[in-house]
C-alpha cells in the first residue's frame, strides 16, 4: 500500500511507502509499475555490471504476451542472420534474447552495437517494457519512457563515491515522460543511504549543469572559411552560441583581430610559401 505525502519543495512530492523493504525489491517495482500501467520503465544503474545483475535476477518477471514474443524472436533472428556463424554463437548473443522475450533489455557500453540497436529499436517500439540501462541512455539518445526509477542515487566518479549533481539527475529523469502520449512522467527512487533535507533540496530544485561555449576563431578557422563562398568570420561568429551565452560581441572580436593582425598576415605569408614550395617540389618531380 502507499501514499502520497506531503510536498517537500515547491514541484518536489514524495511518495511514502508502508513497507520499507519495498522500495529496495526491484521485483515488487517492476510488478507494481506494470501493473498501474506505468511501462515502458528505464532503471538506471551506475555499473554495467549492476546493469546485468539486476536484469539476471528478474527470474520471475514475465512482461510480453506470446505476439509479442513471436515479434521480439523474429526482429532478433532477422538481425542477427549478417552475423558470422562464431559471432553468432558469443554468450552476450545468447544471453539477451531470454531476457528480451520477457520484455526486459540491457543497455550499456560494453554490448555489441547490433546488440544495443536491436534493443533501441524494440524499446521504441514498446516491445521492451523494462530497461535496465547505465547513464549513458540519457545521452544524446531520444529513448523517452513513461517511468523511470534510479537504483541509487551515489555514483563512482573515478575518485570517490558520490551523490550525483542536480544536472545528472535532470539527464536521467527527464527521460521520463513521452511526448504526446503522457501527461506527465513518473521518477521512482530507490533511496539506498540517508539523503537531508538540504541534499534533497539541491538535487531536485538546483541548478543544472551549465554549458559552456568552447568557440574559438583561429587561424586555420579563418583561412578556410575564406574558401567557402557566402561565408564569412563574421557570420560564424554572430551565429555561434559563444556570442549567444556570454557578453562576448562581435566588437572584442573585432578588437583582437585589429591587435594581432599584423601575425595573422605573417601567418596567410607562411601558409601561401608552403603551398608555393609544395607546388614547385611536385612540378620538379615530374
Amino acid at each position: 500500500m502507499l501514499y502520497r505525502g506531503s510536498s517537500l519543495t515547491k514541484e518536489v512530492k514524495w511518495v511514502i511507502f508502508d513497507e520499507i523493504h519495498y522500495m529496495r525489491d526491484k521485483d515488487r517495482v517492476i510488478q507494481m509499475c506494470h501493473s498501474r500501467n506505468y511501462t515502458p520503465l528505464i532503471i538506471f544503474a551506475f555499473s554495467k555490471k549492476e546493469c546485468e545483475k539486476n536484469a539476471t535476477e528478474m527470474l520471475k518477471i514475465d512482461l510480453t504476451d506470446d505476439s509479442e514474443k513471436e515479434i521480439i524472436k523474429e526482429l532478433y533472428e532477422n538481425a542477427i542472420r549478417i552475423l558470422a556463424d562464431d559471432d553468432r554463437a558469443l554468450p552476450q548473443v545468447q544471453f539477451i534474447l531470454p531476457l528480451l522475450l520477457r520484455g526486459i533489455g540491457i543497455h550499456h557500453g560494453g554490448l555489441l552495437p547490433i546488440i544495443k540497436e536491436i534493443i533501441e529499436i524494440m524499446f521504441q517500439e514498446s516491445l521492451l517494457k523494462v530497461l535496465f540501462s547505465t547513464e549513458t541512455f540519457s545521452m544524446g539518445i531520444n529513448m523517452p519512457a513513461k517511468t523511470v526509477v534510479f537504483t541509487s542515487l551515489r555514483k563512482f566518479d573515478g575518485v570517490e563515491k558520490r551523490l550525483i549533481t542536480s544536472g545528472e539527475y535532470i539527464q536521467m529523469a527527464g527521460r521520463a515522460g513521452r511526448r504526446g502520449l503522457d501527461d506527465r512522467g513518473i521518477v521512482i527512487i530507490m533511496l539506498d543511504s540517508v539523503l537531508n533535507s538540504q541534499q534533497a533540496e539541491e538535487l531536485f530544485v538546483g541548478e543544472a549543469n551549465r554549458l559552456l561555449s568552447q568557440f574559438h576563431l583561429g587561424y586555420n578557422m579563418i583561412l578556410n572559411l575564406l574558401r567557402i563562398e557566402g561565408i564569412t568570420p563574421k557570420f560564424m561568429i554572430e551565429r555561434s552560441f559563444y556570442q549567444y551565452q556570454g557578453p562576448m560581441t562581435f566588437s572584442v572580436y573585432q578588437c583582437d583581430i585589429h591587435v594581432n593582425k599584423h601575425f595573422f598576415f605573417i601567418y596567410i605569408y607562411i601558409y601561401f610559401f608552403y603551398i608555393v614550395t609544395i607546388h614547385y617540389n611536385k612540378k620538379k618531380n615530374k
